[in-house]
């Protein structure tokens, strides 16, 4: 049936992006084909090239599979009224599979998000069944660096005031986008389920590596030595020595002149050792 939110849902999640600094680009109402091809094209050569960690995409929309591969509905697959009993796959769909190749077409090593908040039930088709595969052995389950998240379950019908969205954008206002891709996504499964009432619970496919995060970990400014320390230095300390001589009354000591002049060179010695070595203290 008509979904009545997904361009409002799909602008929320496109703000909440930008707010951690990506730079997205907004499809409203995919009218072909051939105009989501083409313009998920466009924006890969133009914004994945080079150093860029994450190619996040999310679709808001009907979603079907075939043959175990996941296929995306565009909102005016034809020239008449939409008609999933007159949809033909291939024809009227995107597989999923296209996008991730027009991706690596363009950065084969980024790591792809695929966050899909779409049906998951089954209608009965030609060639077809309404919702996603289920099972490991899907075509295009997450592997190789590329993450597909899906609204709900297997066989079960997301909902349009889409509490997978609102789940999704209060995780990327938090801390867990520093964390790993696995921790991010199973927070927003939690939260997604929470406030469904337990009726959505996305799944996740993930076969990014441990270490991904969604950002890289903030840059955090040296520590200042001085201020590392819990107490602050005590102030050079200042040396006074004395050098106490006992003369016995009555006896010559012109004999010790040799010995009271090395005395003297050796307590000089040792002031000015304990003064450079301590200078900074």
């Amino acid at each position: 049936g008509a979904l009545k939110n997904c361009v409002r849902d799909a602008v929320a999640v496109k703000e909440a992006l930008e707010k951690l600094g990506a730079r997205c680009r907004l499809l409203e109402n995919v009218r072909s084909v051939s105009t989501l091809m083409k313009t998920v094209s466009k924006w890969a050569e133009e914004r994945l090239r080079g150093s860029v960690r994450i190619a996040f995409i999310f679709w808001a929309g009907h979603a079907l599979s075939h043959r175990g591969e996941m296929h995306l509905v565009p909102t005016y697959y034809s020239e008449e009224p939409a008609s999933l009993l007159k949809l033909k796959v291939a024809r009227d769909t995107v597989a999923l599979q296209s996008l991730i190749n027009l991706v690596r077409a363009a950065n084969a090593t980024c790591t792809i998000q695929m966050a899909l908040d779409s049906c998951r039930n089954e209608v009965k088709l030609k060639d077809a069944t309404f919702g996603f595969t289920h099972g490991a052995n899907a075509a295009d389950a997450g592997n190789g660096r590329v993450d597909i998240i899906y609204s709900t379950a297997y066989g079960i019908t997301a909902d349009d005031n889409s509490p997978f969205k609102e789940s999704l954008i209060e995780c990327l206002g938090g801390s867990l986008v520093y964390g790993s891709l696995l921790e991010f996504w199973q927070d927003v499964t939690h939260k997604t389920k929470a406030l469904s009432g337990g009726t959505q619970q996305p799944r996740l496919d993930l076969g990014s590596t441990k270490d991904v995060t969604l950002l890289p970990p903030p840059k955090q400014d040296a520590p200042d030595p001085a201020q590392s320390l819990s107490s602050p230095l005590p102030a050079s300390p200042n040396f006074i020595f004395f050098s106490y001589i006992i003369v016995q009354p009555g006896v010559v000591l012109t004999w010790h002149i040799d010995y009271l002049t090395k005395h003297a060179a050796l307590v000089k010695g040792m002031e000015h050792h304990l003064k450079s070595n301590f200078a900074d203290w």
